[in-house]
């Protein structure tokens, strides 16, 4: 049971950043292209997405410590990704 655990964690922080088969702006560019306008700067998009997850797993990880399951791989889990940081950074 641990190993399965410990193997959740693993992939749950391995696919914290998804990435596209073409890449972020290769997809851009096709979403671009199929919608007939440029789309513009993202970045508040992203980090309102990001910011509105990390806040929804936080939520989450209260909800199991408060019901006695502080063992479970979710509450140990990072809510903040990495790219929200790049996206808030200066």
């Amino acid at each position: 049971m641990r190993t399965r655990i410990a193997a959740l964690r693993s992939r749950a922080k391995a696919s914290y950043h998804v990435r596209s088969p073409t890449g972020r702006e290769e997809s851009l560019e096709r979403y671009q292209e199929r919608v007939g306008r440029p789309v513009g700067d993202l970045t508040w998009y992203e980090a309102f997405a990001l910011l509105r997850s990390a806040a929804i797993l936080v939520r989450m990880q209260r909800l199991l410590v408060e019901q006695g399951q502080a063992d479970h791989w979710l509450v140990g889990f990072d809510p903040v990704p990495p790219r929200l940081l790049e996206l808030t950074a200066p």
